[in-house]
């Protein structure tokens, strides 16, 4: 039978035909890529269609849909179906200008040759859509490459497809092309594996990527915009061919607590889905996600291997859609205790160590990175760290001291420990000199760090490093159960963060609580003696304890010397 909506399909002009057996194929190709590629590209789609990939597919389908993504594991076919969407928009002329973004620009422009060799050579294409023999581009505008091509129309030899392959940070300012007699922007921008594995650890190349996205690439697209509410296209129901102004789809798995990918995952602007393979549920075993695929035996068994070479971050990438292993972190949820600060207790046990560590913004948009400010108090008989209260906000350099000023007032804590590398006097001026503006000059006591100690040891390279190295020596005292947060600082900067180490996509929170164990050092602030282990020393070290204890008695009785 039929469909109504020949009359009004792309491919009644594309394909004239009067069978009604090609009609449906046709009709079932455009409105569905999973029918199409199941038709057209068979020898390719030769895999389950998991319900992901099916839902992936749709996705993909969703014009409504301006900025999608699709976080999947490693193997999905995610790239295998995003080239059977570009081949299906060629063949149906749904798409006059796509670019195509890698990590590299040959591999750009190797899926953009895939596309051209699906439409050149697969025979059900020619014979159903004709030769549209590919053409190479021959203009002079920089922002394409040589290895740009047009899709020229199989009669008319009139071109109406252009695609340009780019690598991520190349030069796409100024992407238009004539087609048809009209000037186009990119209709559909296609990132697929954009950030390289080596470059996106490194937090400078990250930040320089994320630039050329958001401020280059993106706005290559024309000036009309999704709704602001819904971030998507509102479809024309009384046009049965309207397609969107231009999309956008990005598909990675995840590289890095900071990657783009897991940027895009937090972001309202971008729908999409994401499809692990297996997960790790409350009694702590793996299991798939994919049964038709891979059995719960399986994956355990792939984990294993992964452990077996010590990887499981690498597996927990590539098959769960997580940054870093959930066995191998750092910290986790249940090292977290949290209490209820009245003030006024703290403030008035005698045996409080209070004091403020604070990690002003050092860049010259001071408000373009983060300050912390953490208040916190040491029980030393008791053995407790209480975090008391946290500032994590971008502030320029005129509203840090004044914001950490507050802090200490409400706290009732004068004593407050910066973190200065980078200012030196510079930023001692601008706090002293607060403080006297202030009247607080003779109240608050300011002790400086520096950042650039205790940067030994194998805590990798760059800037980082040093973070890293502090915030490991904080973990001890999160193990032993001295540590207490505040109860408002549940799900906080400083949580996130401390569960994403050491692959953090901030410090600021963590690193200034990295400053506790040195701070506590500067104040000769130790734990009282355990007594159980005390108890359990060797005899020879108990022997000597108790002739300094007999010693010390005789000294302060005046009695030390022996007869």
């Amino acid at each position: 039978m039929i469909s109504v909506d020949w009359k009004y399909s792309r491919s009644k002009d594309i394909v004239p035909t009067g069978e009604s057996w090609l009609r449906d194929v046709l009709l079932a190709g455009e409105q569905s890529t999973e029918n199409f590629a199941k038709t057209f590209l068979e020898e390719s789609f030769k895999g389950l269609w998991t319900p992901q990939r099916v839902k992936n597919m749709q996705a993909l389908d969703d014009d409504t849909i301006a900025y999608g993504y699709v976080c999947a594991y490693r193997s999905f076919a995610k790239t295998t179906q995003l080239w059977a969407k570009l081949v299906k928009n060629t063949c149906y002329r749904m798409e006059p200008f796509t670019l195509f973004c890698g990590r590299t620009f040959d591999y750009a422009s190797s899926q953009t040759d895939n596309v051209k060799s699906a439409v050149l050579s697969t025979p059900a294409i020619r014979e159903v859509f004709g030769d549209m023999k590919p053409t190479k581009y021959e203009g002079t505008n920089p922002a394409f490459s040589s290895k740009a091509f047009f899709f020229v129309h199989p009669k008319t030899g009139e071109p109406y497809a252009f695609f340009s392959p780019k690598g991520g940070g190349q030069q796409v300012n100024g992407s238009l092309v004539q087609l048809m007699n009209q000037m186009y922007r990119p209709s559909l921008i296609a990132v697929d594996d954009g950030e390289d594995r080596e470059d996106v650890q490194n937090e400078e190349l990250r930040d320089k990527y994320n630039r050329w996205l958001y401020n280059a690439l993106l706005p290559c697209v024309s000036e009309d915009r999704p709704s602001s509410r819904t971030h998507r296209w509102k479809a024309d129901d009384k046009d049965p061919r309207w397609k969107p102004p231009w999309r956008v789809w990005y598909q990675d798995t995840i590289k890095h607590e900071a990657s783009e990918m897991a940027n895009i995952l937090q972001s309202p602007e971008w729908v999409g889905n994401v499809f692990p393979q297996s997960e790790r549920r409350k009694d702590g075993k793996l299991y798939t996600l994919v049964p038709e695929i891979i059995t719960d035996a399986q994956v355990r068994e792939e984990a294993a291997r992964a452990e077996a070479r010590g990887d499981l971050d690498g597996y927990a990438m590539e098959k769960m859609c997580l940054p870093q292993a959930a066995t191998s972190d750092c910290w986790s949820k249940d090292l977290f205790k949290y209490y209820i600060d009245d003030k006024t207790t703290l403030n008035e046990l005698p045996d409080t160590h209070k004091f403020i560590i604070v990690d002003p913004a050092k860049t010259a948009k001071a408000k373009s990175a983060f300050t912390a400010g953490l208040c916190v108090a040491v029980q030393e008989k008791e053995r407790r760290i209480s975090l008391r209260a946290l500032i994590n906000q971008r502030l320029h350099a005129d509203e840090m001291p004044h914001a950490m000023f507050d802090l200490a007032l409400e706290m009732n804590t004068p004593d407050m420990y910066i973190e200065l590398t980078g200012l030196e006097e510079i930023g001692q001026h601008l706090f002293e000199n607060a403080a006297i503006q202030r009247g607080l000059d003779n109240w608050i006591r300011f002790h400086w760090l520096d950042a650039r100690q205790g940067t030994g040891g194998n805590y990798g390279h760059g800037k980082d490093a040093a973070k890293r190295a502090r915030g490991s020596m904080l973990l001890p005292l999160y193990r032993c159960g001295c540590v207490f947060h505040v109860e408002h600082l549940k799900n906080s900067a400083l949580e996130k963060q401390e569960l994403s180490f050491p692959k953090c996509a901030r410090w600021d929170a963590l690193d200034t609580a990295g400053y506790i164990p040195k701070v506590m050092r500067e104040l000769g602030i130790y734990w009282e003696p355990d007594d159980v282990r005390i108890a359990n020393l060797h005899p020879f070290i108990l022997d000597h304890r108790r002739k300094q204890a007999d010693l010390g008695r005789r000294i302060a009785m005046g009695s030390w010397r022996l007869a």
